[in-house]
């Protein structure tokens, strides 16, 4: 009977890595803003930060990362330490984006 426990326990424990992995997303920051429509997002996410009382500082630079083929997240470091970041559901190049996340000033203030 403990042989069979631990191969059950053992099955389990690998199941459980194998799900842990595949939901494990890589982050990939775009320095090549050409390769998007960076006009219209950069009005999208600083007209969001601005709906939830945020103001873009013009020294504080957005950061663009993509999180998979559709998902991307955008962040921006305050001098005073604080970080806003919106996520998005979005194809890179239309004018049409949804928001699922918005965190302003270390604060979660949206999530869908």
């Amino acid at each position: 009977m403990k042989k069979n426990n631990r191969i059950v326990a053992l099955f389990l424990m690998f199941t459980l890595l194998i799900g842990c992995q595949a939901t494990h997303q890589t982050r990939t920051l775009i320095t090549d803003k050409s390769s998007i429509n960076h006009p219209f997002i950069v009005t999208y996410v600083t007209g969001k930060f601005s709906e939830y009382g945020y103001s873009v500082n013009q020294d504080e630079q957005i950061k663009i990362y993509k999180d998979n083929e559709e998902q991307w997240t955008f962040t921006q470091s305050a001098p005073d330490n604080t970080e806003s970041i919106i996520t998005v559901m979005w194809d890179g190049q239309s004018e049409i984006a949804e928001t699922i996340f918005v965190q302003v000033a270390n604060k979660v203030v949206y999530k869908r």
